[in-house]
């Protein structure tokens, strides 16, 4: 029985292992299940991941793809309002070119019932004028007056002395000898006889070889010597009417109309090249025709080339893609990288010019006639405004946007003059007395005071080097010192009136194309001057600088008011940021010779020769800086608050503050109370000479000489 009972409680055992067995076995399938299952999900998981890995690399390449395309939107944007503004320029040069052929019938008319003949008075104020020229030109050399004498003991010994046909060479050289002859002739010359003698020959010979060779073989420069010479022959000669037309004939066949301007291909630049022909040449035909022609000579004034050379020398404002002079004298020529206009003199002063084979006939004949499109009135009143007499040197950015300011300029009668000068429409000043010179530019809303260069990544700094000295920099220039050009921006880092931040140039990035475009310059910047008796330079300024990021905001706002007189140099600079924890650096002084004072400072430290502005959110620094002309510093009350700048001289008071209706106008009030104040300037910034406007009831007509708006019918102060 024990051994049954035993047997029992075995197979009672084993049955639970069984059973045990059967649930791990289950137990293990399960897990085996679970452990397939885990695993389909980490392949699940890995090839989502996957997905994942190529789908944002996906968005990557779609986000490089957007971005090419919105570059390529802008890029296309860009050159679509580029031609857009092409249509529109060729637009308006079709309709000035139909308004000019409406007006040239009536005009025509007009002058030919003034006259039929060319009026002697004129011939001689021409050769007058051409006599006034004449120390400017230079004469004939100690070799040319053997040549001159070779020839005359040819002529006397051999009356059939004769050129080659064939040396057309030989002949134009003869004709540029010509020319410095008569000059001499024209001047009454102790050698008159003798050089007449040798300019009657050449002009034989001249018809002689173009009877039997043609002028098939003449190219410009031929052109431009022998229609010169033959032009000038018979203004100073006085041949007879006979012989006159036959010289006539022969300028006309060499230049059968005036020459036009070409229009420049809108990725070139400004070439000189373009001038060339129409400087050189319009002058003989014009003469030629005065003198043989009237008719044809009305008919050439009034002419499209004429009128188009005019609108781009004396232009109201502005031509878009082209280089053009504006009635106030400021320049501009189109950027080579860039494709834009910005300001440049010395294309003009020195290129233009320097084409100009007979300067000193040109002037004559256009300024005694009073022809359009004169380029001499044109240059001379450019260097009238932006030079001194004394002191070659140009305000810093007005020859190109490198450190160029050395010009020696010597042409014609051409001269710098005294005294307090503006061009509103760029934002210049300059105040000339016979020992010193300051000039400045602000900038004004659309007129880039330069056009930064394309820069290599990580050399915006070295590209665009003087960005910030042409736009900052104020200095005196005296006549008892030399000059030289700033090769890098170590040579002008301590000129005065330089903000700098951590001793590098601001305002250079490259993308953007203007140096102060694209970041804020405000509309109520302004320059302007009191009145020729009370001699007063002064502006104000605000725009917007980046000091190194502007991604992040490291931006400041400057405003500068200033004044300049005899005394010299009194501004009030202002500075405001969004940001803390940055400093500028302002250079107040620098010359031993000078006497300099810095006062009223806010937020700033003064250092040896250094101003440090401080620059911190929600308060502003500001100081006070006057840089004197002689060994006194003289203070004029120079003030500045709530958008009006105030100061006092020769016992007057006087407010400077924009109109409320257009900011870019300002009001100049005199009066030393409430009851004596009246407004009695008002200054823009357009470039028109000849304009009149109309505030508070009263016509305000522009001065050109100060270009500033004076009350019409009252007495002048």
């Amino acid at each position: 029985n024990e051994h049954d009972r035993l047997d029992g409680q075995i197979s009672e055992k084993n049955k639970i292992i069984d059973k045990l067995n059967t649930r791990i076995m289950k137990k293990t399938n399960e897990h085996d299940l679970i452990d397939d299952d885990l695993s389909e999900k980490m392949q699940t998981v890995k090839d989502l991941l996957s997905q994942i890995s190529d789908l944002t690399n996906e968005c990557h390449r779609i986000d490089e793809f957007i971005t090419n395309k919105m570059e390529t939107r802008e890029h296309i944007n860009s050159q679509i309002k580029r031609k857009s503004q092409e249509c529109t320029r060729l637009d308006s040069d079709i309709n000035e070119r139909l308004e000019v052929l409406k007006r040239l019938n009536n005009s025509i008319d007009s002058k030919l019932q003034q006259g039929t003949s060319s009026d002697s008075k004129k011939i001689s104020n021409i050769k007058a004028k051409l006599r006034s020229l004449r120390s400017s030109i230079p004469g004939l050399s100690s070799e040319e007056e053997q040549t001159i004498n070779n020839h005359i003991s040819h002529l006397n010994t051999s009356p059939y002395y004769r050129i080659s046909s064939s040396n057309l060479s030989e002949i134009i050289n003869l004709c540029r000898l010509g020319i410095k002859s008569l000059r001499s002739i024209n001047d009454n010359d102790s050698n008159s006889r003798k050089y007449r003698q040798f300019v009657d020959f050449i002009v034989q010979e001249v018809k002689r070889v173009t009877s039997s060779s043609g002028t098939m073989n003449f190219n410009e420069d031929s052109i431009i010597s022998l229609t010169t010479f033959l032009s000038m022959y018979m203004l100073v000669c006085s041949t007879s009417q006979s012989d006159n037309l036959k010289y006539h004939q022969l300028i006309i066949q060499l230049i059968p109309r005036i020459p036009s301007i070409p229009i420049p291909e809108l990725t070139s630049g400004s070439s000189e090249k373009e001038y060339s022909a129409i400087l050189n040449l319009s002058t003989p035909r014009l003469l030629s025709n005065y003198i043989n022609n009237y008719h044809d000579y009305i008919y050439d004034i009034n002419s499209i080339e004429l009128s188009k050379l005019n609108s781009k020398i004396n232009s109201v404002d502005g031509i878009a893609f082209s280089d053009h002079i504006r009635q106030d004298s400021s320049a501009f020529v189109v950027h080579s990288e860039r494709h834009v206009p910005y300001v440049n003199y010395s294309f003009y002063l020195e290129k233009v010019v320097n084409v100009m084979k007979f300067p000193d006939l040109y002037a004559s004949v256009y300024s005694v006639l009073d022809i359009p499109g004169n380029f001499y009135k044109a240059v001379n009143r450019i260097v009238t405004t932006i030079m001194h007499p004394k002191i070659e040197v140009l305000l810093h950015g007005l020859n190109d946007n490198y450190g160029k300011i050395n010009l020696k300029f010597n042409w014609l009668d051409v001269k710098g003059q005294i005294g307090c000068y503006l061009i509103p429409s760029i934002g210049f000043g300059i105040f000339k007395t016979h020992q010193f010179m300051f000039s400045l530019r602000i900038p004004m809303h659309n007129i880039p005071l330069s056009v930064l260069s394309f820069c290599q990544k990580g050399r915006e700094f070295r590209c665009n080097k003087f960005v910030t000295s042409i736009l900052n920099l104020r200095k005196i220039y005296t006549t008892d010192e030399e000059y030289s050009d700033y090769n890098d921006f170590n040579d002008i880092i301590n000129e005065t009136g330089l903000l700098l931040y951590h001793n590098t140039a601001m305002n250079t990035f490259e993308k953007h194309v203007y140096s102060n475009i694209g970041h804020k310059t405000f509309r109520t910047n302004y320059v302007g001057q009191l009145t020729e008796d009370n001699q007063v330079l002064f502006w104000k300024r605000s725009n917007e600088a980046i000091c190194d990021n502007e991604q992040k905001g490291n931006t400041y706002t400057v405003t500068e008011v200033g004044m300049f007189t005899f005394d010299g140099l009194e501004a009030i600079y202002t500075f405001s940021s969004e940001e803390n924890s940055r400093t500028l650096l302002f250079k107040y002084e620098n010359n031993p010779k000078m006497n300099y004072q810095v006062t009223d400072i806010i937020n700033c430290e003064q250092d040896d020769d250094d101003i440090l502005i401080i620059l911190t959110k929600d308060r502003q620094s500001s100081f006070k800086w006057s840089m004197s002309t002689n060994n006194t510093i003289t203070s004029h009350n120079l003030k500045f608050a709530n958008g009006t700048q105030t100061f006092t001289y020769n016992g007057y008071n006087y407010e400077i503050k924009n109109m409320d209706f257009d900011e870019t106008y300002f009001t100049v009030t005199r009066g030393n109370n409430s009851s004596s104040k009246k407004v009695i300037l008002i200054g823009n910034n357009s470039s028109r000479l000849n304009d009149t406007i109309h505030y508070n009831g009263k016509d305000y007509r522009r001065n050109s000489r100060t270009m500033m708006y004076e009350k019409i019918n009252t007495n002048k102060h």
